[in-house]
């Protein structure tokens, strides 16, 4: 699995956290709620929620540093680890989760990995945030400034596999009976220095500033500013929340 996220602490300060609604959208799929598995867990954003629902939750990270920045909880551990090598013995996971990271994984290994692991009656689920759109009701011409530079010139930082987060993942391959989940929105105030933050977060961000395109970004900080106003003046974000999700077996 590709992960470009090493720095955990600024993964887990910016990035949004899933509509509280979540966890227990994703605990009516399995037929029991003891053991949830999280790969990709970055730094815990639904292992958290998870854990509130089942008796135990393992969340799996490639990335040292999300693991080692990751919340804690009662009932949940964390482990490095890749999705098309688990460190999960067989048919132990009631179910498994991908929040935010399936577009990087290497789907054919996963899915046998994901039928190893499955127990009887488990459920698979892929979660992704979209496009946010920034205070587009109050100031449309502040989430325009925002949807020019992401789909502008930026945007050739981003791996080809971004468009299946832009379309909702459904060009993903998915091999289980589908169910059907359908998850509020995220729905967040933020600051300047907060929202600017999470735009920093994203491997597009990193793939800028590490060939020398960080200009790009601080060009497009000083005219959202401009834009934006009081910096401490809190502006609303909303993300669309998409799960696909399915019964194993």
């Amino acid at each position: 699995m590709a992960n470009p996220f090493t720095d955990g602490a600024d993964y887990a300060l910016h990035r949004p956290d899933y509509p509280r609604e979540l966890g227990g959208l994703l605990a009516e799929l399995p037929a029991r709620r003891a053991t949830a598995l999280d790969v990709g867990c970055g730094t815990g954003q639904l292992t958290v929620q998870l854990s509130r629902h089942f008796d135990r939750v393992l969340g799996v990270d490639a990335s040292a540093g999300q693991i080692d920045a990751a919340t804690p909880a009662p009932g949940a551990t964390y482990r490095v680890g890749t999705a098309e090598d688990l460190p999960v013995d067989d048919a132990g996971m009631d179910l498994i989760t991908v929040a935010q990271a399936a577009h990087w994984l290497d789907l054919p290994a996963f899915y046998r990995e994901v039928d190893r692991v499955a127990a009887p009656g488990a459920a698979l689920a892929l979660v992704s945030y979209g496009m946010c759109r920034l205070d587009a009701e109050a100031d449309p011409g502040i989430d325009e400034l925002y949807q020019e530079f992401y789909w502008g010139e930026f945007h050739r930082f981003w791996a080809p596999a971004r468009v299946h987060v832009e379309n909702g993942l459904a060009d993903l391959p998915f091999p289980y009976e589908e169910v059907e989940i359908v998850c509020p929105p995220i729905v967040r105030k933020h600051r300047l220095a907060h929202f600017l933050g999470y735009v920093g977060t994203w491997s597009a961000a990193k793939k800028a500033r590490e060939s020398g395109h960080g200009g790009e970004l601080a060009d497009f900080a000083r005219r959202l500013a401009a834009r934006w106003g009081d910096p401490e003046q809190a502006r609303t974000v909303v993300w669309p929340v998409t799960v696909r999700a399915g019964r194993v077996g």
